[in-house]
């Protein structure tokens, strides 16, 4: 029985909590998990999957490091382990594309890996001028090294559009998934404009369109930066308005402190029920990367201090001296770094600088915030909403707060950092 069923185990409250305190959960500080590393979800796989059989065409959405790139995996995994004989199972991570072409050269590339597919792509792959036999001979990288020569502006909508319809005439059905998607988008803005990225979100609202008819593909687009506060900066929101959007929540308490002990119990090390609390108060809002972390940064320190047990001090002293330690704080600049990605060069300084006056929990309006902005050209709702979208605020009867978590306190350490 694997971990990730725990919830839909039917047992009393004292025999389920009992259950709880024996599972064991292998640690990882990896961006995906899949398997034996993936925790709980259940109700979220439960409702995605039900689209995915349905055909519908999704738009998976949430904050940060909230476990959408594995959530999509863990799906695709279950998907074909247990209905391979009617289901294909392809993941494409999109992230470094600039172009629409580029898009269109990583689906075919991971086609190109599946034995299925890969024998499916001769006759798509004679515009690249080679002979229909020789595909089966290219390796992966000459096989994409020759489409990125013949991908053009010029072509790659059609090319895009024959590729879906090879995915269509498998006789299984086949589910899609195209992560990090509005990474895409921001660069394609950056290189081509607003015209740019309005031709690309038309040939995916198109496409996807057409795939719904037949049900034989299932589309889900994910990524870590929102891909609505991008296109409604641009004004595209109705590109998206075809896709089907769920969005991943924080775990509850819950679910975050049976997370935390699975991983003590797999090292069979001992933590202090309080202890465990403590570190869930600091954290405030329970993101599955965030928990792991903790845990690996635990874990180091019982190792170095030669310790088979974790109390309550144990929690306090990694969390004040180790997780908060480093003002530049790789995870923290990975925030940073993505808004910028998000907001562009002015928007982004103004962010931050909104940021460090809320981190001390200062709480905001639309007209505060108006008045604290140079430049007079700059949308401040457009700001707070997209900082709302990406979990560092939450909106309380017309004003803005830092959220009570982990994130916040990180901030904290950033600004004191900026002002030396």
């Amino acid at each position: 029985m694997t971990n990730n069923l725990l919830s839909s185990i039917l047992l009393p409250n004292k025999l389920l909590q009992e259950y709880e305190m024996t599972i064991k959960l292998k640690a990882t500080e990896s961006n995906t998990v899949t398997g034996n590393c993936f925790f709980n979800r259940e109700v979220e796989r439960k409702i995605i999957s039900g689209k995915i059989e349905d055909g519908v065409q999704q738009l998976l959405t949430g904050q940060r490091r909230m476990g959408k790139s594995s959530i999509a995996r863990e799906i695709g995994r279950q998907l074909v382990e247990e209905k391979g004989e009617i289901w294909n199972y392809i993941f494409v991570d999109i992230q470094a594309c600039s172009s629409g072409a580029e898009l269109v050269e990583r689906l075919a590339t991971e086609l190109h890996r599946h034995a299925e597919f890969k024998t499916m792509l001769n006759t798509w792959f004679s515009f690249a001028g080679n002979h229909i036999s020789k595909i089966e001979k290219l390796s992966v990288s000459d096989f994409t090294i020759t489409l990125r020569d013949h991908l053009t502006a010029a072509n790659w909508k059609n090319k895009g559009r024959e590729l879906l319809q090879k995915i269509e005439s498998s006789d299984k059905r086949t589910y899609l998934v195209l992560d990090e998607f509005p990474d895409v988008v921001t660069k394609v803005h950056t290189q081509e404009g607003t015209q740019g990225v309005e031709a690309l979100m038309e040939w995916l609202r198109v496409e996807t369109q057409a795939i719904a008819n037949n049900k034989k593909i299932s589309l889900l687009i994910s990524g870590s930066i929102g891909l609505e506060p991008i296109l409604q900066r641009l004004e595209l929101s109705d590109k998206i308005n075809h896709l089907a959007s769920y969005r991943l929540k924080p775990w509850k308490r819950e679910i975050a402190k049976n997370c935390f002990q699975a991983l003590a119990n797999y090292r069979n090390i001992p933590v202090e029920d309080d202890g465990i609390d403590y570190l869930l108060d600091q954290l405030g809002v329970y993101i599955p990367f965030h928990i792991q972390r903790s845990w690996a940064k635990l874990y180091e320190y019982l190792q170095e201090e030669d310790k088979v047990t974790a109390t309550r001090e144990d929690l306090e002293y990694v969390f004040k001296h180790i997780i908060l330690k480093s003002e530049s704080d790789s995870l923290i600049s990975h925030y940073e770094e993505r808004l910028n990605e998000t907001l562009g060069d002015d928007y982004y300084k103004f962010s931050i600088y909104l940021l460090d006056e809320m981190c001390d929990g200062e709480p905001m309006d639309e007209h505060k915030a108006n008045k604290l902005k140079i430049d007079p050209n700059i949308d401040v709702h457009y700001i707070l909403k997209v900082l709302t979208h990406d979990g560092y605020l939450t909106e309380q009867d017309n004003y803005w707060v830092f959220e009570q978590s982990l994130l916040r306190q990180w901030w904290q350490k950033r600004k004191q950092f900026r002002v030396k």
